[in-house]
């Protein structure tokens, strides 16, 4: 791993002992088009007031926390649209206007917007797997439909869409955020609810709605409580529950930086636009030996190949017809794991003046730490997964 340590920083692909494949900027083609009604277009660049009140889906899940701390801290006025304000409460203290409600519920989402002057929809449901399918698409497209109708009838004057930079499809190298397919992924109930979501967001801001839309990649780092599908990667390394890996890419970012990006998006960022907040290109093999080294777990010998994982996973997927189920492979993880996907972020990098730290060791040790560190949990993450035994 000498060359790929001694390159990280300045190598956007990622690099290995073998293999050192240079920084390059791919070719940018605009897949969409926006138009900004009269009364939205001086709201381009405009900032906000400091004072005005921000709702924010999703505050209390593993991105919202560090979000919310952060804009908290930097004196925003925030409302928090919560599903348990005990844990919001205990997440947070007094210092949040806290308002009970489902993203499902239109009439809570009405008053929930009421009296707000922006929105950053970060609320989702984020599982892979047939079984997560209705739930899927009533929280992260109907959720999405019901927010953006409400912040219409209230004049909402930003509107920041948290989508998932895995809905981006490209046949270059590196995807950019230029690259949204115009039919949604096919096996994949995740991305395909996050794809509709975001295609209603982009019809509203055709339609002249001042929204913009930010696309992270793979957060890591502390309090993935539930956890995260990479969060859940972790735990499973260090439970020993990782038996081989698949040849396949990712893209992490350090959950810490990916909020200030959030918040240069929603601060700085331009309506209509989207913009990738991507850290580090790894191949997984490089990600599980830095799993490795911060752990002392030695990482796993063989490789898979990912037709063999799908075929198996068409397996389980008939087994779960008859009850069995299966925590980790059915046939959407095992199209994941297939899958290389690697970012090039130089584009948003030099529209919001923001730029990740690309220190993944840091990321993971946080994340290590944080799961094997026992502490309290809030009230309805009693049931996240545990370690069984660590090294």
């Amino acid at each position: 791993m000498g060359s790929f340590a001694a390159s990280r920083e300045n190598c956007l692909y990622p690099c290995s002992s073998a293999l050192l494949i240079t920084r390059r900027t791919p070719r940018f083609d605009f897949r969409f088009s926006v138009t900004i009604s009269a009364q939205n277009l001086l709201c381009l660049h405009m900032d906000l007031p400091r004072d005005s009140r921000i709702l924010i889906t999703g505050g209390t899940g593993f991105i919202g926390r560090h979000l919310v701390r952060k804009m908290l801290a930097q004196g925003y006025t925030l409302r928090l649209l919560v599903r348990s304000i005990p844990k919001a409460t205990q997440l947070f203290g007094d210092q949040g206007d806290y308002h009970l409600g489902s993203l499902e519920k239109a009439e809570e989402i009405d008053q929930a917007v009421t009296g707000c002057d922006a929105v950053i929809h970060l609320g989702g449901l984020y599982r892979f797997g047939r079984d997560y399918q209705k739930k899927l698409f009533e929280t992260n497209l109907l959720g999405t439909e019901n927010l953006l109708k409400a912040s219409q009838k209230q004049s909402i004057k930003r509107f920041l869409f948290i989508g998932t930079a895995g809905v981006l499809k490209s046949s270059r190298p590196l995807i950019s955020e230029n690259d949204f397919p115009t039919q949604p992924p096919w096996g994949t109930p995740y991305k395909k609810s996050k794809w509709a979501a975001e295609s209603k967001v982009l019809q509203a801001i055709q339609n002249g709605f001042p929204a913009l839309i930010a696309s992270p990649t793979c957060p890591i780092g502390d309090e993935d409580d539930t956890p995260t599908p990479t969060g859940r990667m972790i735990v499973d390394f260090l439970n020993h529950d990782f038996p081989f890996y698949a040849h396949s890419g990712i893209n992490l970012i350090d959950i810490d930086d990916l909020v200030e990006g959030i918040i240069a998006a929603f601060s700085r960022g331009e309506i209509g636009k989207r913009y990738l907040l991507a850290g580090e290109n790894l191949w997984l093999r490089e990600f599980l030996q830095l799993l490795s080294q911060a752990s002392g777990i030695p990482t796993p010998r063989y490789a898979i190949p990912a037709p063999l994982l799908v075929i198996a996973s068409l397996f389980v997927e008939v087994a779960m017809l008859f009850g069995k189920k299966s925590a980790r492979l059915n046939l959407e993880t095992a199209l994941h794991a297939g899958k290389i996907q690697f970012y090039d972020a130089q584009k948003t990098y030099l529209e919001l003046g923001w730029r990740p730290s690309f220190d993944t060791p840091k990321a993971i040790q946080k994340a290590i730490q944080s799961i094997r560190s026992p502490r309290p949990l809030p009230l309805d993450l009693n049931q996240a997964p545990a370690l069984k035994t660590l090294s």
